[in-house]
């Protein structure tokens, strides 16, 4: 129930070996708490911060542009603190895409005259339907078409351009698209397609071999994209090929450089001495423990400070208890502090929970209440833990009542409580007011004078 006392650390050490202190602070952040450089580095002369660009970015961003080429999820692993120079990992990333990007290049070029023939057949099987001729509307002097399909969010948006002389024909559409043919007179045509331009309208261009009754280039065109489906199968099969042979080392990369890239974000702890580097942070451990953690790095030198060196630049250490899940929802109530000798959360916890099983006993209601907590959050949220742990205090108290819902008897109460519902809440809430009053009295008597 004591608050555990914290010790200020200046972690100093070579700037060669940055990444493997950031490393140890990682692993250890349940146990240190570095200080943000900015607040120690503001104004003093000589000292500066880190706050260079990520080295990690640029080849993070190439990983994840090859992993996509490779079918692969973008999912780490496990990480244990290992290292990867960039330089490798950049090394690995170009022997793969040497061998990978021509036959995606070639497959993404196939996949996208595909795409163009799927719609020219769309527009083409409209057009056979309509009876229309190509090669009258193309022998046409004084009228053009375009032939294509808007987005259908985007097609409402024609209706603000009633006036303008064009005609908009609708031959289908789907949940995406609207397909159809739009014509004006061709001394107008700029100017209508500026306007479906900016609707988003996809003009679909029509092969040379499309005329007369269009049968033969819609079988011509479907051929063509059988041919394609092959050959880009095959294409996908090589590919699946190379992904195999480095999946296992390219997502090992990938592990490496992204928790590095995130371990370099961290930098904004780090003080620039120029000839070396240094950590200013807040721990539980001792000195001989702190060394233990860097024992491994040649050239660390850890020094303590005290903890209210930096007072007047608005640093106190952190406050830290060692409470279990019961306890730590209801540590918002009386939040602790550093003058604080006893942490009285347990008091709060068990104090609670006891008023809401004798007043808020109820199977109905205790179980409606845990629900409300799951909703908030109980993994990530006080209120989400504190409404679960309060509801299965009054869920344990309606087992003795035996009531659902005030309403419903199960069997005959263990015991009774001679109130009425709502009296009940009103005395559970006087009762946790009572009690907060009474714990923030003892605390503010109890608490010492503010002694870093």
């Amino acid at each position: 129930m004591a608050i555990v006392p914290t010790h200020l650390y200046n972690v100093t050490f070579n700037s060669s070996d940055l990444m493997q202190v950031l490393i140890l602070i990682k692993k250890n952040e349940d146990k240190m708490f570095p200080l943000d450089s900015k607040l120690l580095a503001n104004n003093v002369k000589g000292v500066t911060v880190m706050d260079q660009e990520n080295p990690y970015n640029e080849t993070l961003e190439k990983m994840y542009h090859l992993l996509d080429n490779l079918g692969l999820e973008k999912q780490t692993s496990e990480y244990h603190g290992e290292s990867l120079s960039i330089a490798l990992a950049n090394k690995l990333i170009g022997e793969v895409s040497e061998k990978l990007d021509l036959a995606v290049k070639i497959r993404d070029e196939i996949v996208t005259v595909r795409e163009e023939n799927f719609n020219a057949i769309q527009i083409l099987n409209e057009i056979s339907n309509q009876n229309i001729n190509l090669d009258e509307i193309e022998a046409t002097q004084f009228i053009k078409c375009r032939f294509g399909r808007i987005p259908a969010s985007e097609y409402e948006k024609l209706k603000y351009y009633n006036e303008y002389p064009f005609i908009f024909k609708e031959y289908s559409q789907n949940k995406d698209y609207i397909w159809g043919i739009y014509t004006g007179l061709t001394k107008d045509i700029a100017e209508i397609d500026n306007i479906f331009d900016s609707v988003s309208f996809e003009l679909v261009k029509l092969p040379d071999f499309a005329h007369g009754t269009l049968d033969s280039a819609i079988s011509e065109l479907k051929t063509e994209c059988e041919a394609m489906n092959n050959y880009i199968g095959h294409i996908n099969e090589r590919i699946e090929v190379i992904s195999q042979e480095y999946q296992q080392q390219v997502l090992s990369a990938f592990t490496k450089i992204y928790n590095l890239k995130l371990l370099f974000d961290q930098a904004r702890y780090v003080v620039d001495y120029s000839n070396k580097n240094a950590i200013y942070a807040f721990s539980t451990l001792s000195v001989l423990e702190v060394e233990g953690i860097f024992k491994g790095i040649e050239g660390v030198r850890i020094l303590q400070l005290p903890k209210n060196i930096y007072n007047s630049r608005g640093i106190e250490p952190p406050v830290i208890t060692h409470n279990n899940f019961f306890v730590k929802s209801f540590e918002g109530i009386l939040k602790p502090r550093h003058r604080d000798t006893v942490d009285l959360t347990p008091f709060i916890a068990i104090g609670y929970s006891l008023l809401a099983a004798l007043f808020l006993g109820d199977l109905g209601w205790g179980a409606l209440i845990m629900l409300v907590g799951v909703l908030f959050g109980h993994r990530t949220t006080n209120i989400g833990r504190a409404l679960l742990t309060l509801g299965g205090c009054g869920f344990v108290g309606g087992l003795f009542y035996g009531t659902v819902f005030d309403t419903y008897h199960l069997y005959p109460a263990i015991i009774m409580i001679p109130l009425q519902p709502i009296h009940k809440v009103v005395y559970f809430f006087i009762g946790i007011i009572l009690l907060t009053v009474i714990l923030a009295v003892v605390r503010g008597m109890t608490s010492k004078k503010v002694e870093f």
